[in-house]
């Protein structure tokens, strides 16, 4: 799963050794705001520049679906990428979601009428 938040860019996949949720992101402050905001802090970032993601925390599926249902509830925006520019300011995350949009506009189809 692909979670584009006001507070960063999150992959989440299980690990098939022990069912847990990897959040996987580009950025480390990304996954501390995620431990900030949802008082996750016993579980661990880590880092690896040998991986597809340089940050990942695990963390059990019962904690990952707790915080994305939070993630929803706080859904108080009209717009989006303006929400991400309120929260974090001009940044690359902030810049690459213009880019991310254009892309999936580009794969909207209008049926014939």
């Amino acid at each position: 799963m692909w979670l584009f938040t006001k507070y960063g860019f999150f992959s989440a996949v299980k690990d098939p050794r022990d069912k847990m949720i990897v959040v996987r992101s580009r950025e480390v402050s990304h996954l501390q705001t995620l431990k900030d905001r949802f008082d996750i802090d016993k579980y661990e970032i880590t880092t690896s520049t040998d991986s597809d993601y340089f940050c990942r925390i695990r963390l059990p599926h019962r904690v990952w679906n707790e915080v994305v249902k939070e993630l929803s509830a706080e859904i108080d925006y009209p717009n989006f990428k303006s929400a991400v520019l309120k929260e974090q300011g001009k940044t690359d995350y902030e810049h690459a979601l213009h880019e991310v949009w254009g892309v999936m506009a580009d794969t909207q189809h209008v049926p014939p009428y």
